[in-house]
């Protein structure tokens, strides 16, 4: 199985990412426990109430118990007022009582017994003046001891119902300890693990910044070294240029003559000579023609790295009408007489119009040669705008070719073709290329063998940048 190598720049953000997640369950699991914190703070609360609220209810039964014997004791009046004020607030004590208690069946059936006990306690409390009156009569019901065990039940009621109360108070702390705990846990652990995936990030974030540093200055460098060879590239070029343009310059004089001597021959001399000998005269003007028109071509070919752009928006259709005109004159009623050549509508494009020209000239005559077998030939020029450029087609039923050997169709003096099946000098399509590139557009082929070929270009439809297109030689 093959793994695919983790790139830098996802490790740097899935540090920070997970960071972030980290702090995020952190802070909610923190939040989490603040509320349960409160809820835990709020049940200790109401436990205390409870717990007041049972000191309270005991206090007033003990409170009326001691004013009792006061009032047997002394007789005084001012010892009942406990036993007064228990009896009207021991209701609204134990449903105070009650409510705090309402979630817990064990207490709410202790209160029960508590009323009970209080109620009983009270009706013979409320005997003590009579008792007091009657010595026999207190006798018997001290001896008897009813009140003293109603008040230890009342008061063993309130024992109980205590430490069942501390019992949940002390849970409900431990509860809060280990829970505070536990948060403090998960929060420090939380941040040092933020920490730690923050602090490698970092560093892989810096390490990531000095690695672009250098490669920056590597980039700076390389471009350094790029600007060095262009120039000394452009010069090559303007040296190359010019030798091609004195050399073919040159080789006029000598051409000239060689054309000039066997017209003189032929007018001259013709009469005197037998057919061969006509005959190798005839080829030597045709190679001298050929080669003047190859000449031509190679200046032409030159002249494209040096002549300025002067762009402007050309009408495309108008142009390969001029072109496919200019065709016929050339073939004066050979092939382009009798193809069949469909223009269809072209959008406009921005660029030079006389380089342009050439461009269409060439592609139409080279469809006319290599379709003048075909029967009838057949040549299509199409256009069309695709986003921010115009693409032109122009298809034949020519002979085509093996796409194996495309890469050479746009070459000098590179052919596919014999000059004996097809004339022509291997270079039309060669300034094809150099004019489309020269306007920051793109020139290719498609084809098979005898199915004819398709030549596109394209020409983009926004301005390059001034100066832009001269200062790029062309064919680069």
């Amino acid at each position: 199985m093959h793994f695919r190598p983790v790139s830098r720049k996802w490790l740097i953000g899935s540090g920070f990412a997970l960071a972030a997640v980290i702090l995020f369950l952190v802070g909610a699991v923190s939040f989490q426990s603040a509320r349960t914190a409160h809820q835990r703070a709020l049940s200790v609360a109401h436990t205390h109430q409870v717990l007041q609220a049972i000191q309270e209810t005991l206090a007033l039964m003990t409170e009326a118990e001691t004013g009792q014997r006061g009032f047997l004791v002394t007789g005084r009046d001012e010892y009942l007022e406990p036993f007064v004020r228990a009896k009207s607030r021991m209701p609204q004590a134990l449903a105070h009582l009650r409510d705090l208690t309402a979630d817990n069946p064990d207490q709410r059936a202790r209160i029960d017994r508590l009323e009970r006990y209080g109620n009983d306690k009270l009706a013979i409390l409320a005997q003590t003046p009579s008792l007091r009156a009657d010595a026999e009569k207190l006798r018997e019901a001290i001896q008897g001891g009813a009140g003293k065990r109603l008040m230890d039940m009342f008061r063993a009621e309130t024992v109980a119902m205590t430490r069942i109360e501390q019992a949940l108070l002390e849970q409900r702390g431990q509860e809060s300890e280990e829970s505070a705990a536990f948060t403090k846990q998960i929060t420090i652990a939380g941040f040092i693990l933020s920490l730690a995936l923050i602090g490698l990030s970092y560093l892989l974030l810096r390490q990531e910044g000095e690695e672009r540093v250098r490669a920056e200055g590597q980039v700076r460098a390389l471009n350094s070294r790029l600007a060095r060879r262009a120039a000394q590239l452009e010069v090559s070029n303007r040296e190359l240029e010019g030798f091609s343009y004195s050399v073919s310059h040159d080789l006029r004089i000598p051409l000239r003559a060689v054309s000039g001597y066997a017209q003189i021959m032929e007018e001259d001399y013709g009469a005197r000579l037998d057919d061969e000998g006509r005959r190798l005269l005839a080829l030597v003007r045709g190679n001298a023609n050929m080669m003047n028109t190859l000449i031509d071509d190679l200046l032409t070919f030159s002249r494209l790295g040096n002549k300025r752009l002067k762009k402007a928006e050309v009408d495309m259709e108008q142009l390969a009408h001029a072109a496919l005109l200019q065709c016929g004159a050339a073939e004066a009623g050979g092939a382009a007489a009798t193809a069949e050549v469909r223009i269809g509508s072209l959008p406009k494009a921005p660029g030079d119009a006389a380089l342009l020209r050439q461009v269409w000239t060439n592609l139409i005559a080279n469809a006319i040669k290599y379709s003048a077998a075909r029967s009838p030939a057949r040549i299509e020029v199409s256009g069309e705008l695709q986003g921010e450029e115009a693409v032109y087609r122009v298809r034949d039923n020519g002979v085509g070719f093996d796409m194996r050997y495309a890469h050479k169709l746009f070459g000098v003096f590179q052919r596919l073709h014999g000059v004996d099946e097809y004339p022509g000098t291997g270079v039309g399509l060669a300034i094809v290329q150099r004019v489309v590139m020269r306007h920051g557009g793109r020139v290719w082929a498609e084809a098979k063998p005898e199915q004819g070929a398709t030549f596109s270009f394209t020409l983009p439809l926004t301005e390059t940048e001034p100066g832009e297109d001269d200062a790029r030689p062309a064919g680069d």
